[in-house]
């Protein structure tokens, strides 16, 4: 039974020799980090180490278990920091609707607050504007009498 190492559906380890077809892969040199056969062990690798196709599977398949551990337990802690983002955010949300909401209400109260303000202040001028006509024209309305009529003293008379 073959024990080809798979990720995601792509051999890792070929069974048979990429050099010679037909011979069957059987180890991997350590130097070269490649399948080899027989024929390759006793050529171009010849004094290289090597290390059984099935221990070296083994290493790889171990080593991509430690690193699916380490992928899970990674994309736990982001989908933790995820949620907690996203709880965040609608915690944001949330408080500065309140605090525009509050600063509406507030700005509203302030606007009523001024405008009745800027109406007193203008009724009081105009109040004030009318009082010193009326004081005005109690002096200024005899002097047109006076000398529209002819009636001037002075000092010497």
């Amino acid at each position: 039974m073959a024990a080809n190492i798979y990720v995601n559906e792509i051999e890792l380890e070929p069974e048979e020799c990429i050099l010679h077809k037909g011979a069957k892969v059987n180890a991997i040199c350590e130097s070269c980090d490649e399948p080899v056969c027989l024929r390759c062990l006793l050529g171009s690798h010849n004094g290289h180490p090597i290390v059984d196709i099935q221990e070296a599977r083994e290493r790889v398949r171990e080593d991509l278990l430690g690193h699916r551990r380490a992928l899970r337990k990674e994309i736990k802690r982001m989908e933790a920091n995820l949620r907690d983002y996203t709880e965040k955010e609608a915690e944001n949300d949330r408080e500065c609707g309140l605090a525009l909401n509050k600063i509406r209400k507030r700005g509203k109260t302030l606007q009523t607050q001024l405008t009745k303000l800027l109406q007193d202040l203008e009724n009081e001028v105009k109040d004030r504007q009318e009082q010193n006509q009326r004081l005005i024209s109690e002096h200024k309305d005899p002097l047109e009498s006076q000398i529209k009529n002819g009636h001037i003293k002075t000092e010497r008379d």
